[in-house]
C-alpha cells in the first residue's frame, strides 16, 4: 500500500475504541467536545455504538452503552466485544470513572450491552486485546492518576479476573499502550518505541522489535501475513503520522 483512501465518515470523536469482526468495524463511545469554537473544552463522552460496512460505506447504529464512555479500549473474543476502562465524562469536573466491563454478544440479531465480573482496578488509557480465548487489559492511568504498568486477565469461561505480569516500562511508557493479538503472540507497544510479546507461558514479556517512531494513543494490529501494523498516534514531539510495519522477533520463527 502506497496511500490512504476515505472510504467513509463519521462524528468527530477522540478516546473512543475501533475493534473488526468479520469483514465490519466497531465504533464504540469517546468523547466530543460541546463547545463554540474558542470556548472552554465542554468535554462529553458518549454512548455511542455503531456498526461500519467497508463494501458500503456507512454506518450503522446499534445498542448504546449503558452510560456515556470515553478513554477506554475494547477488543473482540470470539463473538464477544469486551469493553473495559475509561470515564464519563459530562462537561464539568474530572468526570466519573467506570469501574465496570461491558460484554456484547455480536452473534445475536440484536446484541445488547451486558455487565461482566466486577474488575479488580480502574483505569484509563489503557489498552485491552483478546488472546487464546480470554481478555488482556494492559497499562494506563489509575483513577488515583498514577501510571501503572499491571496487567489483568478476564477468563470467559470461570468469569475471573486474575492479575498477569507486568507491562515492561516506566512512568509515562505505560500511558496509552496498545496490543494486539494472534497465533503469533499477544504483543503491545509502549510509547518507548519498544514492542513486547508475552512469552508462551504467560509469565512475562520480552522484547519483541522496536518502533523507529515511538508513540501512545495509537492503534497496533497484526497483518495476515503476520506483520505487526502501528498506525497513527501521538508522541512528545507531536501527532505521528507515519504508520509503520515491523517483523516480530517470534521463538522458533525465522
Amino acid at each position: 500500500p502506497t496511500e490512504w483512501e476515505e472510504i467513509g465518515s463519521g462524528p468527530k470523536r477522540t478516546g473512543l475504541a475501533l475493534v473488526g469482526h468479520k469483514g465490519q468495524i466497531y465504533r464504540i463511545g469517546g468523547w466530543e467536545s460541546k463547545n463554540a469554537n474558542g470556548d472552554k473544552w465542554v468535554l462529553h463522552s458518549s454512548q455511542d455504538f455503531a456498526r461500519f460496512d467497508p463494501k458500503s460505506g456507512k454506518w450503522i447504529d446499534l445498542a448504546p452503552l449503558p452510560t456515556g464512555r470515553s478513554s477506554h479500549d475494547a477488543a473482540v473474543v470470539g463473538d464477544q466485544i469486551y469493553v473495559v476502562g475509561g470515564w464519563n465524562l459530562t462537561g464539568e469536573g474530572d468526570g466519573e470513572w467506570h469501574g465496570t466491563a461491558l460484554v456484547c454478544d455480536l452473534s445475536q440479531a440484536k446484541p445488547e450491552w451486558k455487565e461482566i465480573a466486577k474488575p479488580p482496578f480502574m483505569r484509563r488509557a489503557l489498552a485491552v486485546a483478546g488472546f487464546r480465548g480470554k481478555l488482556y487489559v494492559l497499562g494506563g492511568m489509575t483513577d488515583g492518576n498514577e501510571m501503572t504498568g499491571a496487567v489483568s486477565v478476564y477468563d470467559p469461561a470461570t468469569k475471573t479476573w486474575l492479575e498477569g505480569p507486568a507491562l515492561p516500562g516506566k512512568g509515562m511508557e505505560t500511558f496509552g499502550p496498545s496490543a494486539f493479538g494472534d497465533d503469533q503472540g499477544l504483543f503491545a507497544t509502549t510509547s518507548n518505541g519498544a514492542v513486547h510479546r508475552l512469552s508462551d507461558d504467560g509469565k512475562s514479556w520480552a522484547k519483541a522489535g522496536e518502533l523507529k517512531h515511538p508513540r501512545f494513543f495509537h492503534r497496533l494490529v497484526i497483518a495476515d501475513d503476520g506483520a505487526l501494523i502501528a498506525v497513527a498516534g501521538t508522541s512528545r514531539g507531536g501527532k505521528v503520522l507515519e504508520t509503520e510495519t515491523i517483523r516480530p522477533l517470534v521463538p522458533g520463527v525465522k
